[in-house]
């Protein structure tokens, strides 16, 4: 019985995307998501009442420094096994960055935007989660 309660308790625990987020996959390689972090207020305005968090697209040196100036509430940190599947996964409908993706209500994601992010951008990305395109 104890190896049971065991087993299932991951599954309980399991890691999931945040609901209700507009997440920028950035690097420090891509100019674009230079820019989009220069104008996160705006977008993180016109994303609304989503929040906005940003995510490191990998791990190097350069990618870690580019993050430091990002407020730690605003960034989503793969620092698990599990986040790291789950950026891999996100990232599959990437063609690569800049790269964003809307989560709705369950952390499922409903609208992807492979262009830099503005903050009309970002407002179109809203519409059409809220619209229920895909």
């Amino acid at each position: 019985m104890a190896v049971l309660a065991l087993a299932a308790a991951p599954a309980a625990a399991q890691e999931t995307t945040p609901p209700d987020t507009l997440l920028l996959f950035v690097a420090s390689w891509c100019a674009p998501c230079h820019r989009e972090l220069r104008e996160l207020d705006a977008i993180a305005a016109a994303a609304r009442p989503a929040r906005t968090l940003v995510v490191a697209y990998d791990d190097t040196r350069a990618t870690r420094a580019m993050l430091r100036n990002i407020d730690a509430n605003r960034r989503w940190p793969i620092d698990t096994p599990a986040r790291r599947e789950l950026r891999r996964s996100l990232m599959q409908r990437a063609v690569g960055l800049p790269y964003a993706v809307l989560t709705d209500h369950r952390g499922e994601p409903c609208a992807t935007s492979n262009q830099g992010l503005t903050a009309e951008r970002a407002r179109r990305l809203q519409r059409s989660c809220a619209a229920g395109e895909r």
